[in-house]
């Protein structure tokens, strides 16, 4: 279960001004009113996966996921302001829920996957669950006090304070069921609603469940991706495969439906694995986008030093969590998560860049990530079972995976020694959840050192330099995530701060002489060096900002081997503009349900 969404924030026409206004009169009320809301370049909606609107539960606000520099960020606009404003503490965030006492907001973040909780103003976000049990097919917060997630194997369910963890749906694995997402909290605490996909199963084949708090069972409802409950007016919605809203009388007590369902209106925008931008607010206003699917499928884009993009290979792709460019450029390995694949795992991909099919790499049932290159360029590492081990295998998947080492600490991200006998990880404890700089020397009797480095706070993995003779690797050590570099093996005998006003995802330039990372206003930036006496920077210059979505950092890129140009990925329909459909609001849309849909 995981992905897809769409974009906004809003500059509001003339026609917005009942909408904003809190004091609305009995006539007022009860008109159906439709516009588009339109928004600034720095204030755009986004699509890095999940569902991208939520209702404050006085309905006087909304947030939606939007740009945020180098990451994604979640937005607030209260109805009575013409600008909505930044949710401090949001970063890499989507798919966000209000608490029903509206003084929190629940959010998923991507990469890595991990269920945190902010104060509604913004501020300090707390993990409480993090990518060990996190994934991507949202959250909700329901009036029992708990938030109820996709935790990958089921919908679980957690308290805000990380207490009472519980998995309250497993997957029905004998039914082949494989993903559940866009989890919707009935009144008082008495259930959830979700989809449940099946493998080898169409889109429009998925069902809508509810889950039964009262008996702890489930009740398979209706064929859809996404659907909600209308409080005030008892109804269920639904959205179909092919974007139809459909509405039917529901009695919340038996959780069956009454009456016959109704089409109300087509054309609703699905993005990756069913993910629907459609909200409901306590005061009957409903929020949905419009137009062609914005999954977060893409295309392997070169992007030169000015940011000019062209298409590197003509072969779609799903939703790529992270990706390494092989030694010669002709390939790129990536963490992939496909709605089409049945086993629901995210899975590592070769894809060769100029034409040819994807190829899988590894087959396993269970998830693989973080791929990495070996120098020769003919097998990859990789990490699995929880981060706890580090795999090799050829890279055009044949024969069986080795076990390269064990490690008691889950694995976040990797670089490999060109010559091979070492790998530098970031390690993540099992008791705090701290990331510390691991050093495994693979030559003789393995051995796991402490770098005495603390990673950085989003996923950053370090990248050794082409030589194997630097280290280049992201801290918070001045109390920001900053880019650094240390000589290696021998980290402690040297540190060269490379970013000053926060950085993350260091590249070196193949052929020397050069690093790159991205600030936190989203550009790369090239970073020029000697080592005529020890490593000293030269000159420091940005080069473009992307329109890229986040990966496993705060970047998805890979410089050529010639430095000339970076590979990232294009992903269609990812941001607002000309071309994009705009999020709608239906003002008193509970009245048009009332009207067409009878109890």
């Amino acid at each position: 279960a995981t992905w897809a969404l769409v974009a906004g924030s809003v500059a509001v026409a003339v026609g917005a001004l009942a909408f904003a206004s809190s004091n609305r009169t009995q006539e007022s009320s009860q008109r159906v009113v439709r516009f588009e809301l339109t928004s600034r370049d720095v204030q755009q909606l986004v699509s890095p996966g999940g569902t991208r609107f939520a209702w404050s539960p006085d309905g006087e606000e909304y947030v939606y996921t939007g740009t945020g520099g180098a990451t994604t960020l979640l937005w607030s606009r209260q109805l009575d302001a013409l600008e909505p404003t930044q949710v401090r503490g949001t970063e890499n965030a989507t798919s966000p829920a209000f608490s029903p006492d509206g003084r929190q907001i629940a959010f998923l973040t991507v990469s890595p996957f991990s269920l945190r909780v902010v104060p509604r103003g913004g501020g300090q976000a707390r993990e409480i669950v993090s990518d060990r049990i996190a994934a991507g097919g949202g959250v909700t917060w329901s009036e029992d006090g708990f938030l109820y997630f996709d935790a990958g194997p089921g919908l679980a369910r957690v308290r805000a304070d990380g207490s009472d963890y519980d998995m309250v749906l497993p997957l029905d694995t004998a039914a082949r069921e494989t993903g559940v997402a866009w989890p919707r909290a009935l009144p008082n605490g008495r259930g959830i609603l979700m989809r449940i996909r099946r493998a080898n199963e169409a889109m429009a084949d998925w069902t809508i469940v509810a889950l039964d708090l009262r008996e702890r069972s489930r009740r398979a409802l209706v064929e859809g991706i996404f659907a909600l409950y209308s409080p005030t007016t008892e109804h269920l919605l639904w959205v179909t495969a092919d974007g139809t809203l459909i509405g039917q009388s529901f009695d919340l007590n038996s959780l069956e439906f009454r009456g016959e369902p109704v089409q109300l209106f087509d054309g609703l925008s699905i993005g990756g694995f069913g993910a629907v931008d459609l909200a409901l607010s306590p005061t009957g206003d409903l929020l949905y986008t419009p137009g062609s699917s914005t999954t977060t499928t893409g295309l392997l884009s070169w992007v030169d030093r000015r940011g000019s993009s062209m298409a590197a290979d003509s072969t779609s792709i799903d939703f790529v969590r992270s990706m390494s460019l092989s030694p010669d450029g002709s390939a790129v390995a990536m963490t992939m998560e496909r709605a089409t694949d049945a086993v629901g795992l995210s899975r590592i991909w070769v894809s060769s860049i100029g034409g040819g099919p994807l190829q899988l790499v590894t087959t396993e049932s269970r998830s693989t990530r973080s791929p990495v290159w070996s120098a020769d360029g003919r097998s990859l590492f990789y990490v699995s079972d929880e981060g706890t081990t580090i795999y090799r295998r050829r890279a055009d998947g044949s024969g069986s995976e080795e076990t390269v080492a064990s490690v008691p600490r889950g694995i976040v991200g990797m670089t490999v020694h060109p010559s091979g006998e070492s790998i530098v990880l970031v390690g993540e404890d099992s008791g705090d959840r701290r990331r510390e700089l691991l050093d495994l020397q693979l030559t003789g009797a393995t051995a796991l050192t402490n770098l005495g480095i603390s990673a950085g706070i989003n996923i950053e993995p370090p990248a050794l330099s082409p030589d194997g003779r630097w280290l280049a690797y992201v801290s918070p050590l001045t109390g920001r995530d900053e880019v650094y570099v240390s000589p290696y093996p021998n980290v402690g005998s040297g540190r060269v701060q490379i970013s000053g006003d926060g950085g993350g995802a260091p590249r070196w330039n193949p052929r020397g002489e050069e690093l790159f990372y991205v600030n936190d206003a989203g550009a790369v930036v090239s970073v020029r060096f000697t080592l005529a006496n020890g490593f000293q920077i030269v000159g420091s210059t940005p080069l473009f900002s992307p329109q890229t979505r986040p990966g496993e950092g705060r970047m998805l890129y890979a410089p050529s081997p010639d430095g000339s140009r970076f590979l990232m990925i294009d992903i269609a329909g990812a941001r607002g503009g000309a071309g994009v459909s705009r999020p709608v609001v239906v003002q008193n849309f509970t009245a048009e349900l009332r009207a067409r849909v009878p109890r």
